[in-house]
């Protein structure tokens, strides 16, 4: 199901990272946005009927963007026809929400459906473990690799798992990114930035060593 959530004031904000990320992260903020200033009419009702007008599957995001269990729990297992692979209008999953968010708990329960589509990729070409992989979310990560997803996906602007952990200096996730079997450490951005670059350029020492150790 793809939930139609308006970009804020009309125009898809871009996000980057030095450069690094030449296309628009629209999650973050039209999701972000939509969720918290949509209002429903709460006159002369409950706002248990305002929370039943939202639909399930939106519940389902605003349930992973919140970190809250027992609600995301609840909507998955009471037949209400959630699908769990459910997204917003830019393709952003509640896995995907989730492993950026750093809420494990949420991620941990989703990986246990069966029907999961792990490697469910977003408009911006982004899957769940390049978002973990920005976030600096070393657990997360640690599952979906365990989980199988694919480690290789490339964004639209070029950018990697490993290029974002590599920007953003978690060492810890590059060391489980250059673990994955087939891992592409040459991958470059439209920029022109591969990870080594990334690393280089923030003087992030111990991750230009663990790459050159890789070579």
């Amino acid at each position: 199901m793809h939930l139609q959530i308006p970009p804020i004031n009309g125009i898809n904000t871009p996000e980057k990272i030095d450069g690094i990320r030449a296309v628009p992260k629209y999650s973050r903020v039209s999701f972000v946005h939509f969720l918290s200033v949509r209002s429903f009419p709460l006159r002369n009702t409950s706002q248990h009927f305002a929370t039943k007008m939202i639909p399930p599957s939106e519940q389902l995001l605003t349930a992973a963007r919140d970190g809250n269990l027992q609600t995301l729990q609840s909507l998955l297992s009471q037949g209400q026809g959630v699908d769990v692979n459910s997204t917003n209008s830019d393709g952003i999953t509640a896995l995907m929400i989730a492993s950026e968010l750093g809420h494990t708990a949420i991620v941990r329960a989703l990986l246990a459906i069966p029907t999961l589509n792990i490697n469910a990729v977003a408009v911006s070409n982004t899957n769940a473990l390049y978002e973990a992989a920005f976030g600096g979310h070393a657990e997360i990560v640690q599952m979906l690799l365990a989980a199988g997803i694919q480690a290789n996906v490339q964004s639209a602007g070029g950018s990697t798992p490993l290029i974002e952990a590599c920007c953003g200096g978690h060492l810890n996730i590059v060391r489980q990114l250059l673990e994955v079997p087939g891992i592409n450490i040459h991958f470059k951005t439209c920029l022109g930035h591969d990870a080594l670059k990334c690393a280089r350029e923030r003087n992030h020492v111990e991750i230009v060593q663990a790459l050159l150790n890789h070579v």
